[in-house]
């Protein structure tokens, strides 16, 4: 009888006591979108089941997909991912038990699901890989900030968050059509002369690089492009000179201040940007990785070119998670 009284009061000690909460569970595909067929630069590729462990070659795809899937998804993310100097997302990213560079072993050891590369992935790599058995997806298109929805919901139909990257593309549109607004009322002809230099070596946006892009979304016109640069480039700090933009953005890292550097160059004490005191650091990331944060890019150059019309204007970090 004592031993029944006992386990009795066990039992109404368990159910009277606090339970955890539930866990809050992702908005995910769900099963019975499974398989799927996704398309690659390869052809179509079938996963029968929604990858658990993802791994990705581009930095720019680990930071959408950890703002999708997010850190527990990833089998590991890059060392390139938790570097200050080039990630927007170090703080999802740290939460990733392992991190490693682009060693194929390594990739291998982590077990991945699957690999997602970009066209952009070194094919010996690839090929590697693959010789090891494991699933590589490819994009089967060139990344550009035009086509950031496409790639977003090339990701998500990958990871099965595809709800998820419907509220970042709505995000970013929503973004977006605010920098729009304000840069439909300049006419092409009184935008500023723009030019954007990246690293010691100086080099700019042409016409047809994928920056150019970002400057004409902010609502400059390329001084690069206008002046016959194609693509991206080096040039000289005479050429600066000659170029002679009304704005200098400078990409700027957590160990390069290019920005006070070409400010306090004498060589350039005659050009109008300098002399007007509009050279302006914009952070390397947000113009450098191919994922959402070059939104964040695009509106910090729009508030660079039109100090006035954003005055008043937070632009705030994305959330880790969507």
């Amino acid at each position: 009888m004592t031993r029944f009284l006992f386990v009795f009061a066990l039992l109404l000690s368990a159910c009277a006591a606090p339970q955890p909460a539930a866990p809050v569970v992702p908005n995910t595909a769900p099963a019975a979108d499974w398989p799927r067929q996704i398309e690659t630069m390869d052809g179509t590729v079938t996963l029968e089941r929604r990858p658990e462990r993802l791994h990705a070659l581009s930095l720019g795809y680990e930071e959408i997909l950890l703002a999708l899937a997010g850190p527990e998804r990833f089998a590991a993310v890059s060392t390139f991912a938790l570097d200050p100097a080039l990630s927007n997302s170090i703080s999802a990213a740290s939460r990733v038990p392992r991190a490693i560079g682009r060693d194929p072993e390594a990739i291998v050891a982590s077990d991945p699901d699957v690999i997602i590369a970009a066209t952009t992935s070194r094919k010996d790599l690839l090929d590697r890989l693959r010789a090891a058995g494991v699933t590589v997806l490819v994009a089967p298109f060139r990344e550009t900030i035009d086509d950031l929805p496409r790639t977003i919901r090339w990701l998500a139909r990958i990871s099965g968050d595809d709800a998820a990257a419907e509220r970042m593309i709505a995000a970013i549109e929503q973004r977006l059509a605010r920098i729009d607004a304000v840069v439909a009322t300049k006419p092409e002809a009184e935008r500023p002369r723009t030019l954007l230099i990246t690293g010691a070596g100086y080099a700019v946006a042409g016409e047809g690089a994928l920056r150019s892009s970002l400057l004409r979304r902010a609502g400059a016109r390329n001084a690069a492009a206008e002046a016959g640069i194609q693509g991206d480039k080096q040039i000289g700090l005479e050429s600066i000179v000659a170029i002679d933009p009304a704005v200098i953005l400078t990409a700027d890292t957590t160990r390069v201040d290019l920005a006070g550097q070409l400010r306090e160059n004498p060589a350039l004490v005659d050009v109008a940007a300098v002399k007007q005191g509009r050279v302006i650091p914009i952070r390397d990331t947000q113009l450098s990785v191919l994922s959402h944060y070059q939104i964040r890019g695009i509106e910090e150059m729009a508030r660079a070119l039109y100090p006035n019309d954003f005055a008043n204007v937070t632009f705030a970090d994305f959330p880790e998670r969507f």
